[in-house]
Formats: structure tokens, C-alpha cells, sequence
């Protein structure tokens, strides 16, 4: 779903952290009426991902804020932010990842003319000896393990990555800028590129619980199952995509090292060969001279 074109900052705040509050668009799922984006400061993640808008369901505060399917891994702590990632049921098992996210890498390596890379078996992989096949690879890994997870951890649906990108474009700011900017490129291609969020609010500081609250961005996180069902997508265990996301290609970073070091003794040869037949033209020459 793509966010309507007139999408507009309600409201922007900086106490606990930089936190924006932007409208829901019309049919979309989500348990409250706006949608709050947190500045992320790459500490506690990843650090690619520091200045980058992500949706948050809310935040924890204390008993009056209960989060039944909450992740056991996370120590609650006051204004603590809620993330897809923090709820039992959102955040992806292994081998599994939201049917919407794999849909999405599978059209953008698509688009990108490397649908025959993603849709790559570990054999496949195993087989490829030149080492250009074998960093092409290596790049692509790099690229698809960041935009998954940086969609798997804070992505409910894909409209929310439609704002995140506006947010990034607004506040010139975030990975969609940088590292994952081709992904963003294509992202805005499939969003007709016609939208624009814009931002005429000047930053108020008060407490980020009351915020929300008062901008109708807090949500009832028992209510979260409702406005987000859970549809999965099975990732072959045979596949280069599950090396690839859950694994840590390293295999194939030491094979693109293998692979350079025989491309370098096949020319080092030929260069010996081709000296040693200079050579000899040379010194038949001279004969004559």
C-alpha cells in the first residue's frame, strides 16, 4: 500500500529521542490513528542503520502500558520503544520471513537483472569458480542480509517503508540515503515517485509516552495481534538465500579469495609465456640484423 501523496509531519518531538508523527494512510492496518518513526542512533542495532525513521508501535512505560507477547530477550525499561522486532509474533523464526519482505527482495533483485543470483542453490553457488561471479555474489549478500534486516526488525507492512523512505528524503537523513539507497531508488519507482511528506512543525519536548498519547500515536499493545496478521514464507534450507541470511556466507568470501588467487597465477603464466615468446622473436630477429 503506498502512502497518500499529501503525507505530512502532525508532529515532531526531541525529549528521550528524536520522534516524528506522520497520518496512517487510508486502509491500512494499524492499531492507532498516526504512526510514530523514532530517529535511530545505530547504538543498540546496527550502525548503519543510525538516522534512520523507524516505525514504533509505542512505548512501554509501566503497568499501565502491558505487553503480552512481548520478546522474554528484552529488559523492559521506562519509554522503552516498541518494535516489530519486539513481539513474539512479529519477529521472524529461523527460516522464515514475512511473505511481503520475500516478495519484495525477490522483485527488486528482479528489477536489478539478478534474479538468476537470488534464485541461486548452495550447489550452484558451490560450482562457480570465476572470482567477478563470486563477488557479484558477496556484494549481493551484503546488500540483501542489511535490507532484511533492517524490514524483518522494525517493518510490519510496506507502506511503512514507503514513509520511512519520505522521512529520509525530508530530513536528509538514514540508510535509504547511503547504503541502501539503490533499494530506496527502486522503492520510490513502485510508489510512482509522485509523494512527498512534508514537514512544517518546529520540535516540542515533553515526555515521549505523553507525546504520543496526546498525538493518537500510542497504541494498545494487546490489541497489536488484530492489526497485524502473520503470513510466512519458508526459506528453502538448500537455497544460497538461506546462507545468506541466516548463516553468514563466509564460504563464499573465502571462495572469491581462492578464486582471485587462481585468476592471478593463470595470468601470472600467461605472462610468463607471452615474455618468453617475445623473447624469442627478439633474438631471431637480431640474427638478421
Amino acid at each position: 500500500m503506498k502512502p497518500s501523496n499529501d503525507s505530512r509531519i502532525i508532529s515532531k518531538n526531541n525529549s528521550e529521542r528524536i520522534t516524528v508523527v506522520l497520518p496512517v494512510p487510508t486502509h491500512a492496518l494499524w492499531p492507532s490513528k498516526n504512526i510514530a518513526f523514532f530517529c535511530s542512533t545505530g547504538q543498540s542495532g546496527v550502525k548503519e542503520f543510525e538516522g534512520t525513521y523507524f516505525p514504533t508501535f509505542g512505548v512501554y512505560v509501566d503497568d499501565r502500558t502491558p505487553i503480552p507477547d512481548i520478546d522474554a530477550s528484552i529488559t523492559l525499561s521506562k519509554n522503552y520503544f516498541v518494535k516489530t522486532s519486539s513481539i513474539t509474533f512479529l519477529k521472524p523464526k529461523l527460516a522464515e520471513m514475512q511473505e511481503w519482505i520475500f516478495t519484495l527482495l525477490r522483485n527488486y533483485y528482479e528489477n536489478e537483472g539478478k534474479l538468476d543470483l537470488f534464485q541461486l542453490s548452495l550447489n550452484d553457488v558451490r560450482d562457480i569458480k570465476g572470482a567477478k561471479k563470486l563477488r557479484e555474489l558477496v556484494e549481493m549478500y551484503k546488500e540483501m542480509n542489511l535490507i532484511y534486516r533492517c524490514l524483518s526488525s522494525y517493518f510490519s507492512d510496506i507502506w511503512q517503508v514507503f514513509l520511512s523512505i519520505g522521512l529520509s528524503d525530508t530530513l536528509h537523513t538514514g540508510v535509504w540515503l547511503s547504503q541502501l539507497n539503490g533499494f530506496a531508488t527502486y522503492m520510490k519507482k513502485l510508489s510512482g515517485d509522485t509523494y512527498t511528506i512534508s514537514d512544517k512543525k518546529t520540535f516540542t519536548s515533553v515526555d515521549v509516552y505523553t507525546f504520543l498519547k496526546r498525538n493518537d500515536a500510542q497504541c494498545d499493545f494487546t490489541t497489536l495481534r488484530k492489526a497485524n496478521p502473520d503470513r510466512w514464507y519458508k526459506v528453502n534450507h538448500t537455497s544460497y538465500m538461506y546462507d545468506a541470511l541466516y548463516k553468514n556466507l563466509q564460504a563464499v568470501e573465502i571462495s572469491v579469495r581462492g578464486a582471485e588467487k587462481a585468476d592471478e597465477v593463470k595470468a601470472s603464466k600467461g605472462g610468463t609465456r607471452y615474455k618468453r615468446k617475445y623473447t624469442r622473436k627478439v633474438t631471431t630477429k637480431s640474427r638478421y640484423v
